[in-house]
C-alpha cells in the first residue's frame, strides 16, 4: 500500500505539510565532526529555536538515515497526524519525527539511528513552521555552520530532491529485507529499486502509528 500524503510544493523554498510550512536543506561538510563539536552544534541549534519562542521546531539529521525526500515528507506527516490525534509518542513534532523515520519507538534508540553523530558528514536540517507563522523565522543554517567554523563542502538551501545515500543503512534501520525487495521488483509504480526501498521505507515507517 502506497501512502497518498497532502504534501504541496509550497512557494520557493518551502513544503506545505498539512498545516505547516516545512524547509529542507542539504549540507556536506568537509571534515567529520568531533562529538564536543556535534554537541556544540545542536546546543546552538536549540539555543536558535527557543529564541524563536518555539514558533519553529529545528532538526537536523544524518541525510544517510533518511530513504528519500519523500520519505521524510511522509515521516512529518504522520507525526503531525500523530499530535492532531494525540497519540503521540514524543512531547515534540521534531522528536516525533526521528521516531517515524528510524522505526523505533523508543527516543533514545531512534536519535542513534537517525541523529548526526562524528561520523555524519552529510546533514538534513529541517524547519518546521506553522503555515500562519512568518516565514522570516526560518534561520539560516549555513550561518549557523560558518559561525561554528565548520567548514562546508557544499549547500544546497532548497532540495526538491534526496538520493538514497545508503542502503545498507536504510535496511538496517528499517528491517528491510531482500526478500521484500524483490517481491516489489514487478510493481509498476516503482522504476528502480532505490524507488522500491523508499516505497518499503515508507510504509515501515507508517508501522509505527499502527503498532501504538
Amino acid at each position: 500500500m502506497f501512502i497518498t500524503l497532502a504534501i504541496e510544493y509550497y512557494m520557493k523554498n518551502m513544503f506545505l505539510i498539512e498545516n505547516y510550512n516545512v524547509k529542507v536543506s542539504r549540507i556536506s561538510i568537509v571534515q567529520k565532526l568531533s562529538q564536543s563539536k556535534v554537541d556544540k552544534l545542536l546546543d546552538e541549534i536549540n539555543q536558535a529555536e527557543q529564541k524563536k519562542k518555539k514558533k519553529c521546531e529545528f532538526l537536523i539529521i544524518d541525510a544517510e538515515a533518511v530513504a528519500g525526500l519523500l520519505h521524510l515528507k511522509a515521516c512529518i506527516h504522520y507525526s503531525i497526524k500523530a499530535f492532531q490525534q494525540k497519540n503521540n509518542i514524543a512531547n515534540s513534532l521534531k522528536t516525533e519525527i526521528l521516531l517515524y523515520l528510524s522505526g523505533y519507538r523508543q527516543i533514545s534508540k531512534a536519535i542513534s539511528k537517525i541523529g548526526i553523530n562524528p561520523k555524519s558528514t552529510d546533514f538534513l536540517f529541517i524547519q518546521i513552521l506553522p503555515a500562519s507563522s512568518d516565514k522570516r523565522l526560518t534561520l539560516s543554517f549555513e550561518e549557523v555552520l560558518k559561525n561554528a567554523n565548520i567548514e562546508i563542502k557544499d549547500f544546497f538551501d532548497d532540495i526538491n530532491y534526496l538520493p538514497l545515500l545508503s542502503e545498507s543503512k536504510i535496511r538496517k534501520n528499517l528491517n528491510i529485507s531482500e526478500n521484500e525487495i524483490t517481491l516489489l521488483t514487478s510493481d509498476k509504480n516503482c522504476k528502480n529499486r532505490e524507488e522500491i526501498i523508499e516505497k518499503l521505507a515508507i510504509e515501515k515507517s507508517a508501522l509505527l502509528n499502527i503498532n501504538k
